[in-house]
């Protein structure tokens, strides 16, 4: 039943074997048997007369016995579970195959590298350099931190170390250098004029550190300069008073008087004026009217001194033309230029300097005298 023969023995003397039937001794003749009677389609068999038959063999994939009936040609087919397969196609080891199924995600056929079986191979981090990224299996692989500045996801991707530096605006900083969150520096560029980087007190802010106020510099009126390049606005003074009236820069005092000035020129009213001549600070009772403009007063007595008081009245008092003790000089304006009058406890003498073109050089003319600007004649 094996393709193989067994060796049943010998019959007695006299007797035959298939004498008394197949494989019998008996003492009658024996008819071999075939392999058509026998029902076999393979393999070696007895027939019966002590001799044997060759009844052929199978065509591949079939073997004798293989369908489980002996000296029968036939397969026995392959099934998922003895080939231990649970997805894909197989062959069934008999010429067919065998569809044993698909995997459920994230699981692949094969994916764990055994054919035909449902696994997965976890990724690795790959271009990744930190935190936690999936490993396409349902996990997740470490891939580590990141050093110095950088954080991860810094850069604007995901799982990369980066860092992102700020910039000079985002930081408000408008000069000097900053830090730029990510190692480096930025240059933030420089200040103009009299401002310095910080000067104003802010970090990284142009600002002036010498900013002037009217009452630290004792100023009550007019305009001073703010040490920054620009200027201060001080105010007015009260009438009588004008600013620098007393000689003094930006302080509210009377008309010094400025004897040997031949005449004042005062504002009538509105677009009107007129001179008036003074002998020895004392406004005489003679008059001149009127013009339309102070020049126009002036141009009237081409060969006098004229003084303009912008802040008296139509008629001109001793008490808005008061003294101005001990001041050695007066620097007023003349036409285009500037010009210094002497004078000796408040009385002017004969004596003139024309012409410098700034009060600056007229008052550095005399550097031994005590010569003030009077701005408003």
């Amino acid at each position: 039943g094996c393709e193989g023969i067994l060796d049943c023995g010998q019959c007695a003397e006299g007797e035959i074997c298939g004498g008394d039937g197949p494989n019998m001794c008996g003492d009658q003749p024996c008819v071999p048997t075939t392999c058509d009677a026998l029902g076999a389609e393979c393999g070696v068999q007895s027939d019966g007369c002590g001799l044997t038959v060759d009844c052929g063999t199978c065509t591949s994939p079939a073997t004798c016995g293989g369908g489980g009936q002996a000296n029968v040609c036939g397969c026995m087919a392959e099934t998922c579970a003895t080939a231990a397969a649970d997805c894909g196609d197989i062959a069934d080891g008999c010429g067919g195959t065998l569809s044993c199924g698909t995997c459920a995600s994230p699981d692949t056929c094969g994916g764990g590298g055994q054919e035909n079986v449902c696994g997965c191979a976890p990724g690795t981090c790959g271009d990744k350099n930190c935190g936690l990224v999936a490993d396409g299996c349902g996990g997740s692989v470490n891939c580590g931190t990141c050093q110095g500045s950088d954080t991860c996801g810094g850069a604007g991707v995901d799982n990369v170390c980066g860092c992102v530096p700020t910039t000079c605006a985002a930081q408000d900083a408008e000069c000097g250098e900053i830090e730029d969150g990510c190692g480096g520096s930025l240059a933030c560029g420089t200040c103009s004029g009299m401002n310095t980087c910080g000067g104003g007190g802010v970090d990284n802010a142009c600002g002036c550190p010498t900013l002037k106020s009217c009452a630290a510099e004792g100023a009550d009126c007019g305009e001073i300069s703010d040490g920054c390049g620009g200027d201060l606005n001080c105010g007015s003074c009260n009438a009588p008073e004008v600013c620098n009236g007393g000689g003094v820069y930006n302080q509210c005092a009377a008309h010094p008087p400025l004897l040997g000035v031949d005449a004042y020129i005062h504002k009538v009213e509105d677009n009107w004026f007129k001179a008036t001549f003074a002998t020895d600070g004392v406004a005489s009772s003679g008059g001149f009217c009127c013009k339309t403009t102070v020049q126009g007063v002036r141009d009237s007595y081409p060969d006098k001194n004229m003084a303009y008081l912008p802040d008296a009245g139509s008629q001109i008092t001793a008490g808005e033309i008061p003294s101005l003790a001990g001041v050695d000089g007066y620097v007023v304006h003349h036409l285009n230029s500037f010009k210094v009058m002497f004078a000796t406890d408040g009385m002017t003498s004969g004596g003139q300097y024309c012409c410098p073109a700034t009060k600056e050089a007229a008052i550095n003319a005399y550097p031994s005298k005590n010569v003030v600007y009077l701005p408003q004649f």
